[in-house]
């Protein structure tokens, strides 16, 4: 069963960018902070940890990784690049996941440096994206390789939901900080698995909706 057609081809890619930008964006800042060694007093100081600038190799790979993965992701959804040029299709496919299993990858050593306070929550759920990224990107080859496009698509979906997670988190913190109450690590926690699930529960229901069949008139 193919999906239907969507009456606004340009929606999802550019949902996909807009929401991929929210965390490039200070990604951006960040390596610009790093390249340059934002000491305190530097004004891109506060958008770097001192302990990116002691190893930054693992941090600026996790954010070039997550940069490519979200540059490029949005290009796998526009029909007329997939119908006219499969092959240039193939290619970004291919760079969007090497971008994406490096920005998946490179998030579990970060872990393991990780000040003692952190809360272990927030740790976990950090952990399990990377992971889930991963694992998704992993079964969307397989599935391409098996020429089983639907399932492949799906996957890829799985891994865009989950990787992008960050954007719905960004809202939800924004949300939070504007209810006055006493705010705490467990919060951020909750929020970071919240952003999770309420992406791949929106993209769940939307993927099951479009592959319904057409109800006869």
């Amino acid at each position: 069963m193919r999906l239907r057609a969507s009456p606004n081809p340009w929606k999802t890619p550019l949902l996909i960018l807009v929401l991929g930008m929210v965390p490039a964006v200070p990604g951006i800042f960040s390596t610009i902070a790093i390249l340059q060694n934002a000491q305190p007093g530097h004004p891109l100081a506060d958008l770097v940890q001192p302990r990116y600038l002691a190893a930054p190799l693992p941090i600026l790979t996790h954010i070039i990784g997550g940069i490519v993965f979200c540059a490029i992701a949005p290009l796998q959804f526009i029909t007329k690049l997939r119908v006219r040029y499969p092959q240039l299709h193939r290619i970004a496919g291919r760079i969007a996941f090497a971008g994406g299993f490096v920005y998946a990858l490179t998030a579990l050593p970060l872990l393991f440096d990780l000040p003692p306070d952190e809360d272990a929550l927030k740790n976990w759920g950090l952990g399990f994206s990377g992971v889930a990224v991963a694992l998704c990107l992993g079964l969307s080859l397989w599935h391409a390789i098996k020429r089983n496009i639907s399932a492949h698509q799906l996957w890829v979906c799985r891994a865009i939901a989950i990787g992008l997670a960050g954007a719905t988190r960004a809202v939800l913190e924004i949300l939070a900080f504007a209810i006055p109450v006493e705010h705490s690590p467990v919060q951020e926690g909750i929020i970071m698995w919240l952003g999770m699930s309420i992406n791949l529960a929106i993209l769940e229901y939307y993927w099951r909706k479009r592959r319904r069949p057409r109800k006869a008139a």
